[in-house]
């Protein structure tokens, strides 16, 4: 007999929830709307290499950040706190997506760009919260997560 959970939506099979987080990451890491993803990769690799970033690809990198963000922050909600999922699926998830797969986010190299990139610390500023934007491009531990 298998131990199932209801959710917003979800059914979750209780052996399988790391796998469900996964899955429902990996699902909106490329955005439906047109060009986004390739914007930030395209800036994410001018900022390795140290050439000049536009502000289109500025816009997709702190727009695709702060949807990840968002992501995360609904399956912590909606799924873990409502007692759908594990605090400690959700957080194995977001390691084995975003820092086992080497995502361009949640990285700290992000602190030095936001720090010498006048243009693109003011564009972070603009947004909704500037706060969890950052915390999406440098990322945060597992006591952070769960205060979001």
């Amino acid at each position: 007999m298998m131990n199932i959970l209801w959710g917003v939506g979800f059914i979750i099979d209780k052996q399988y929830e790391r796998q469900f987080f996964i899955n429902y990451i990996s699902e909106r890491l490329i955005p439906t709307i047109p060009g986004v993803y390739e914007n930030a990769m395209q800036g994410y690799h001018k900022y390795l290499n140290g050439t000049e970033v536009n502000d289109e690809e500025k816009i997709s990198l702190i727009a695709l950040a702060s949807g990840y963000l968002a992501t995360i922050t609904y399956l912590k909600r909606n799924i873990c706190d409502e007692g759908y999922g594990k605090h400690n699926d959700l957080w194995s998830a977001f390691v084995e997506v975003f820092l086992l797969r080497k995502s361009m986010f949640f990285n700290p190299m992000w602190k030095k760009v936001i720090d010498t990139d006048e243009g693109f610390s003011k564009m972070i500023k603009k947004t909704s919260n500037p706060d969890r934007t950052v915390m999406a491009l440098t990322g945060f531990d597992y006591k952070k997560m769960f205060s979001l």
